[in-house]
């Protein structure tokens, strides 16, 4: 889904306007003319059923799928006036949104298992193009499949600043913070999305 390539959460209103199928999901609203995807046949107005077998009920689904795509060919359902209709993309868009700016021949990299989510250590271009207010921390790529429940509340492109009282620098650290507390504990996250500082309370399975 390249930069010109949109998607965006179905709300009932959107659904009702639009005669979706389902009130609930992802909708393609735009799509690159002179991209993959537009050449594979997707539309305006598809619905995404699933990407590679991967069933898309919200968008970070959809970061998720992206992010774990094995290779440059994804095959997507969507669903087309009510009916599904397959299609295959040959060709990753070349984009520089947040699933593709992790390293994926190494997502070991970046995957904080106790939290449920694949992040980037925040750098001065990230920083920039996300315009966060902190310099330090990480920046959530995407949410496993199989996170524990903390990874729901945690969306693509929120920013870790801290876990309890401590700063965090990188994934890294991140990780070893996680480490040394022990289940059951109670864990505060400083994070920044769009723009605000907040935190979110949760104990460690």
């Amino acid at each position: 889904m390249g930069e010109r390539s949109s998607a965006q959460g179905i709300t009932p209103e959107l659904a009702a306007g639009l005669g979706l199928p389902r009130d609930s999901g992802v909708v393609v609203a735009d799509v690159d003319p002179g991209g993959p995807a537009h050449d594979a046949g997707l539309r305006e107005g598809d619905v995404l059923d699933t990407v590679d077998g991967r069933r898309i009920d919200i968008l970070p689904d959809l970061t998720t799928a992206l992010y774990r795509a094995s290779d440059a060919h994804l095959k997507l359902r969507v669903l087309r006036d009510g009916k599904p209709v397959d299609l295959e993309v040959h060709g990753r868009e070349n984009d520089h949104s947040l699933e593709e700016m992790a390293d994926v021949a190494n997502p070991d990299k970046h995957l904080v298992r106790a939290l449920g989510i694949i992040a980037l250590d925040i750098d001065d271009g990230l920083r920039e193009r996300l315009h966060l207010r902190q310099p330090n921390g990480v920046v959530v790529v995407a949410r496993t499949l199989d996170g524990p429940g903390v990874s729901s509340a945690l969306m693509p492109g929120d920013a870790i600043h801290a876990l309890n009282h401590s700063r965090i620098e990188s994934v890294d650290a991140l990780r070893r913070a996680l480490k040394e507390r022990e289940r059951g504990n109670a864990v505060v996250l400083q994070i920044e999305r769009g723009g605000r500082f907040q935190y979110l309370a949760f104990e460690l399975d």
